[in-house]
């Protein structure tokens, strides 16, 4: 995949050069203040997840339960008051989260809530706005209590030992170091969308011995090696892109600010931003719940392990003849300390595009990224967002993190709830007026006596 290195401007042309209406980028700051938490407290990618999608939840609720249209995440969050300001509402609800979810974070949030309400006029609206708003944030952080990410971290898991299965990698920090698996119990914490954690695992699994894993074997083997002779630099550029580990906005951040940038340049309304973010995050977060659950389950060991038992010229300790080991490779970058089979940010990366897509068409892209690995950020660019999909769905390979099986059903599981997200939020039909239905009960009474004086 060829990266373009050039400051991008992002065209106003889809869905309309729209001039920008006053506070349009009210969501986007919260959004931006969001990820900036994320970063400072070092979340791995399904945490990040899981709060972008309940404060992107909370602010459609409290702007669609003002204009209506559409029908609401949570069927409490209806019924907000007549004439109250949407985006005091909208500001109201990310406050609200996101001081639950950060408390150490709380004084920023303030700073931009205090300055957010200075712009918008003392009165009655603004009040049933921000009253409305901390509403349906706080029913929508309660509906979250006790949905399985609070104990995540430490749900017992222990690797099998047996051929094939996850075993505890090393990383950079010196010999011997190993990270302990991260985030076992992700898998089981509550969908937002999903009916359970397992609805889009796939039922297949990898028998190492196929020529298929050989395939993905020697792949990863050669592409991801930190010695690499094949990987050009550009693939290199890419893997360290999309790597966003925590300390990051992570991956899921990574496709939110994508989407910010789009949204900005297209100019959609407030409504319409809330609606297309809580989609997003709805989607990434049950993608980020869809590949832990799947990574667990099916338990396959990361390259570094796999590619140490290929076996050489005399021994075949994985099985299969079509895979040549060697025990001194290493990955481009730190393997995560997780099993293998879903990578979760290709599953981001799948479902992040389904929703764009969906709104925007195969828009371009314009991301900030770490292209080097040493916190050094370049200005990429993609001509499309399936150009931009299909670097993150490589770039664990070039990584040396992970093979194309579990990339592939990544972008597949991704795409899967993508899909689901984009059923939610539809379109109220609106009521007729009594004066209409009246109407409508005249006309077809004369028609009924016209028929019978006909007979």
């Amino acid at each position: 995949m060829k990266i373009i290195r050039r400051t991008f401007l992002l065209s106003a042309a889809t869905l309309g050069a729209l001039a920008l209406p006053a506070n349009a980028e009210l969501i986007l700051d919260w959004n931006t203040a969001a990820l900036n938490a994320v970063q400072t407290t070092g979340q791995e990618a399904p945490e990040a997840a899981r709060d972008l999608a309940i404060m992107s939840t909370a602010i459609y609720d409290a702007v669609n339960g003002i204009d209506g249209g559409y029908t609401p995440y949570m069927n409490g969050n209806t019924g907000g008051p007549a004439g109250a300001d949407e985006q005091a509402a909208a500001a109201a609800a990310a406050n609200t989260v996101l001081e639950s979810l950060y408390p150490a974070l709380g004084s920023s949030f303030a700073t931009l809530y205090a300055d957010e309400l200075a712009t918008m006029p003392a009165d009655q609206a603004t009040t049933d706005g921000v009253n409305w708003g901390n509403q349906v944030a706080t029913a929508i952080l309660n509906s979250r209590v006790g949905d399985g990410a609070s104990n995540a971290a430490t749900t017992p898991y222990s690797p099998s030992g047996q051929l094939g299965r996850w075993a505890p990698t090393p990383v950079a920090n010196g010999p011997g170091y190993q990270n302990p698996p991260t985030l076992p119990g992700w898998g089981n914490v509550k969908p937002f969308a999903m009916t359970s954690g397992n609805q889009f695992v796939p039922t297949n699994t990898i028998d190492i011995t196929s020529a298929a894993y050989a395939t993905a074997f020697n792949q990863v083997q050669s592409l991801g090696s930190i010695s690499s002779s094949t990987r050009t630099s550009d693939q290199t550029a890419t893997a360290y892109a999309w790597n966003a580990p925590a300390g990051t906005v992570t991956s899921a951040g990574q496709w939110n600010q994508i989407a910010t940038q789009i949204i900005h340049a297209s100019g959609v309304d407030t409504r319409t931003q809330a609606r297309i973010m809580a989609q997003l995050n709805i989607a990434i977060a049950d993608a980020s719940i869809t590949a832990f659950s799947a990574t667990y389950a099916n338990d396959n060991w990361r390259p570094i392990t796999a590619i140490a038992y290929g076996g050489d010229n005399v021994n075949d300790y994985d099985g299969n003849p079509l895979t040549t080991g060697d025990a001194f490779w290493s990955p481009l970058i730190d393997t995560p300390p997780l099993p293998s089979y879903m990578n979760v940010n290709t599953a981001i990366a799948g479902a992040a595009t389904a929703v764009l897509k969906a709104y925007f068409g195969n828009h371009s892209v314009s991301m900030q990224a770490d292209t080097t690995g040493t916190g050094t950020f370049t200005t990429l660019t993609y001509p499309t967002l399936d150009d931009a999909l299909a670097a993150a769905g490589m770039a664990p390979i070039y990584a040396g993190t992970d093979f194309s099986y579990a990339t592939d059903a990544g972008l597949t599981a991704g795409g899967q709830t993508g899909a689901l997200a984009l059923t939610l939020f539809q379109p109220i039909a609106p009521v007729p007026e009594p004066s209409v239905f009246l109407l409508l009960l005249i006309g077809a009474m004369a028609m009924v006596r016209r028929r019978r004086a006909a007979f």
